[in-house]
């Protein structure tokens, strides 16, 4: 019903604008607002933002709809493969609605052949070695243990895209002359995993600290 109403509204507005069938183009609309599974609401902004940019409706529904749909689908992955969820991202470098799915082990075939990604490009990555929900784990274990060696002021973030943690410390006042391989001997075992990289900073850089996913 939810699908129903936003497209019989749609058809209804655009009959009472031009007075007439709904054009090949409308009808696109309407295709477009089904297959992306589009509120009455979201269309509502969908159409703000495309007189703001000077896009047709179907434009901005294929440039920006779409993602909604991408994003609970991978928080589906996340919630029915939570040892086996590696990654999804979008690519915007490889063309519009393009992205990538990534698993620890193979790729699901049931992920594969799902019917919500027909209307997108997928790059299906398997084989990666790590899950998101391991990744994360790893991150907030470093993250405290760095922070219990006296190391106050750090960013930590998991980087699923690659499966590497990110560290960024700030030097202490009793780190000064010590190089960074000196400070990083002294840190807890964990940091010296292969995936870990850490890089030591006189003033950590401005952003928001993001350690505990």
């Amino acid at each position: 019903m939810r699908w129903g109403f936003a497209i019989t509204v749609l058809a209804l507005v655009v009959a009472a604008c031009s007075g007439g069938t709904p054009s090949s183009a409308d009808e696109d609309v309407e295709a477009l607002v089904e297959q992306y599974r589009i509120s009455q609401g979201e269309l509502d902004d969908l159409r703000f933002l495309a007189e703001e940019n000077g896009w047709t409706l179907a434009e901005t529904l294929n440039r920006i709809a779409w993602q909604q749909g991408f994003a609970e689908f991978v928080q589906e992955l996340r919630e029915e493969y939570p040892d086996e969820y590696a990654a999804a991202a979008i690519l915007p470098e490889a063309g519009p609605r393009s992205m990538f799915i990534a698993f620890r082990f193979a790729v699901p075939e049931d992920v594969r052949n799902d019917p919500r990604l027909d209307h997108l490009e997928v790059e299906f990555r398997d084989q990666q070695g790590f899950s998101e929900s391991e990744l994360v784990e790893q991150n907030n274990t470093l993250f405290c243990l760095l922070l219990d060696a006296g190391f106050p002021d750090l960013h930590a973030f998991p980087d699923p895209s690659t499966g590497l943690v990110l560290v960024d410390i700030e030097r202490r006042p009793e780190d000064a002359g010590k190089s960074d391989d000196e400070i990083k001997g002294g840190l807890p075992v964990e940091a010296h995993a292969d995936n870990v990289r850490i890089t030591f900073f006189d003033s950590l850089p401005d952003g928001v600290d993001i350690a505990n996913w």
